[in-house]
């Protein structure tokens, strides 16, 4: 509902008394339409259901995760790639954005942590300790037993721990982790098939100064929605038990 003008303003208020579901978008920042709804809302007997956010309000502000609630994973990712440029040559670097939030938004939910700003900014810039947490999910899983077992790599902690010890990584891998390069090397020789980690690996096996190229207009981006008191707001830490403002969804 929007409030451009003061009747809207007793429709407002009659519907937060009537027991209806209000959503105000207020650009101008009305403060005394805050205080209105506020005040009816607690008058209701609805105060407990009453959200206000507002970026530059942090400290009263309630917290709000937009790319936390989704019904398909790929919605993440077009959330994201959205805000960046798209007219001409831009549009195949947003695709290649698009891609690698993806990649990284389906290993977070398989491995059941949530999809935020804050968890996109620290694996977008370095995906190694992603693919690691991935493929120990992946190793960990029953069914895969036989096939590692095929492979050499019944006990797949141990290998990894030796295979980092010897592995020697190419010039374009040289500055990635090597337990990262052990943990990709046995997934290869085991023949498991996982189409998430197969891409997870397919992007960490680029060079990394090129693919950091081609997503460039993304890091900018997640620096501006991470950083400062806005960027609590936006990633909520969900187990900060200290931090009493709400967290909503849409």
């Amino acid at each position: 509902m929007f409030s451009s003008f003061t009747g809207t303003r007793t429709i407002t208020i009659q519907d937060i008394q009537n027991g209806e579901v209000v959503i105000v978008f207020d650009p101008k920042g009305d403060a005394e339409l805050l205080k209105r709804c506020y005040i009816s809302a607690v008058r209701a007997g609805r105060e407990h259901q009453f959200y206000c956010f507002h970026l530059g309000y942090p400290e009263i502000s309630a917290r709000y995760n937009p790319i936390g609630s989704f019904g398909r994973v790929t919605e993440p990712a077009s959330r994201v790639a959205s805000q960046l440029p798209g007219e001409g040559q831009s549009a195949t670097f947003r695709e290649f954005v698009w891609r690698y939030v993806n990649v990284i938004s389906k290993a977070l939910v398989s491995i059941g942590k949530t999809i935020s700003y804050e968890a996109l900014n620290r694996y977008g810039a370095d995906i190694d300790p992603l693919l690691t947490e991935y493929l120990e999910f992946i190793f960990s899983k029953p069914e895969h037993l036989e096939a590692l077992r095929m492979a050499g790599a019944a006990n797949w902690k141990r290998s990894a721990e030796l295979l980092s010890e010897s592995i020697k990584p190419d010039k374009n891998q040289a500055s990635r982790d090597r337990h990262a390069l052990a943990m990709a090397d046995i997934y290869k020789r085991s023949g498991i098939d996982d189409p998430t980690a197969s891409a997870l690996i397919k992007t960490f096996e680029y060079e990394k100064a090129f693919y950091d190229k081609l997503v460039a207009s993304l890091f900018p981006l997640l620096e501006k929605l991470t950083s400062g008191p806005a960027g609590k707001l936006l990633s909520p830490d969900y187990l900060d038990m200290d931090d009493k403002r709400p967290i909503f969804d849409w």
